[in-house]
């Protein structure tokens, strides 16, 4: 039975009631009926609340997606720009291992176990870093 159809049963039973003088019955119905009206819409503004967490929720949890994908990027456009300026320093500047000991002739292969200089290079400044940031 639809919602609407048993009010309408409750308020013709409740005037039948008062033409037969049970009035005390009929404020009790009345009573329940603004209790159970006045709790539908302490449901509602509860349903309303909840509906608006799970959107404020579904925000936050977006704008943290994307901003974790452009961290991504610009992660890796500075990782580029590393490797050309390394690249570039070892094309013209540098022809030696970084990590040569004090002046020895250690080549990058037998030194860093790596076939490029550029990787000697990386693994040098990344070695820096670490032991800076201890």
């Amino acid at each position: 039975m639809p919602e609407e159809e048993a009010i309408e049963i409750v308020k013709k039973y409740l005037n039948f009631n008062e033409i037969c003088g049970t009035r005390n019955f009929k404020e009790a119905l009345e009573i329940v009926l603004n209790l159970l009206k006045k709790k539908d819409k302490e449901v509602h503004c509860l349903e309303q609340e909840k509906q608006d967490a799970w959107e404020e929720w579904n925000n936050l949890e977006q704008s943290s997606y994307e901003e974790g994908k452009r961290l991504k990027v610009e992660i890796k456009k500075k990782d580029k720009i590393i490797d050309e300026i390394i690249s570039f320093l070892v094309t013209r500047t540098w022809a030696t291992c970084p990590n040569e000991d004090c002046g020895a002739n250690i080549d990058c292969k037998k030194r860093c176990k790596v076939d490029i200089e550029e990787e000697c290079w990386k693994i040098y400044f990344e070695n820096k870093v670490n032991s800076s940031e201890q």
